[in-house]
């Protein structure tokens, strides 16, 4: 008898589950989906709706006429995933599923092809599809393929796209555009400093030499400040971004992770 609004209700086919991965805590182990009315929710909607009760087998009232059966419970998907589903119904209790056609086919669809299959060629034939099956008067749309891996920073612009967890490649070139100026600023300041402390660095040079250093102790030691500097400047940027991680979250709305710092892909 309790009301919730939720906009992450994700209406799917069973196949889903055969593409991606999902690690059930309850239920689901074999064919989610199954029935027509079967239903699977994250762990935190779980808590959300029953508290600490289990959620199998409980009822699911939809727009006050259609009842859903929780038939198992996943854990919640990753910060960094494109899915952001937080219930996963059968496609086939919906009226669409009932009455699909041509022109109706605003539906994402992930397409899983033979290892080495090219993508490109995949998308030549569902040219030639709509093309064979269409009539040209209706042809108001196209069917795109998008490798994976280039969904997150390449779909910003696609046109009613069900995902909230979208990239922008636009802001990461800016961003590190932004951040190769600052460098390009810093090492120029660093070069005006050393070049105003040039004359007491002759000096200390002068005593070097006149105490025995050679030219490879003297380029070994410039080395050495140079790499303290550096090591200083890159722990000093790994302390700031521990302590700032939850207010970039919270300016972006993105769900950067402090373990995420030390990922190869971030630390290359």
């Amino acid at each position: 008898n309790e009301n919730f609004k939720e906009e992450k209700l994700y209406w799917c086919d069973p196949a889903l589950f055969n593409i991606f991965e999902f690690d059930f805590i309850a239920g689901g182990d074999t064919e989610p989906l199954k029935n027509v009315n079967d239903v699977v929710i994250s762990d935190s909607e779980s808590k959300r709706l029953f508290g600490g009760k289990n959620p199998i087998g409980q009822v699911i009232t939809i727009d006050n006429n259609q009842q859903l059966i929780v038939k198992g419970v996943y854990k919640d998907l990753p910060g960094n995933s494109t899915l952001d589903c937080a219930m996963i119904a059968n496609f086939q209790a919906t009226r669409l599923s009932k009455n699909i056609y041509w022109s109706n086919a605003s539906y994402e669809t992930y397409c899983l092809l033979e290892k080495g299959a090219d993508w490109k060629q995949v998308q030549r034939k569902l040219d030639q599809l709509v093309t064979k099956s269409v009539d040209v008067k209706e042809r108001w749309f196209t069917l795109g393929l998008q490798p994976l891996s280039r969904v997150h920073l390449y779909s910003k612009d696609i046109f009613s796209g069900y995902s909230s967890r979208t990239g922008d490649i636009t802001t990461v070139r800016n961003l590190s555009f932004l951040g190769l100026q600052i460098s390009i600023i810093a090492c120029i300041n660093y070069m005006s400093l050393h070049t105003a402390r040039s004359e007491r660095r002759s000096k200390e040079d002068g005593i070097n030499k006149t105490l025995g250093a050679s030219r490879k102790n003297m380029l070994w030691r410039f080395y050495m400040d140079t790499a303290l500097i550096a090591f200083g400047a890159i722990l000093f940027g790994f302390l700031l971004s521990f302590g700032s991680v939850s207010f970039f979250n919270y300016v972006t709305g993105n769900h950067l992770l402090v373990s995420e710092l030390f990922a190869w892909s971030t630390l290359g």
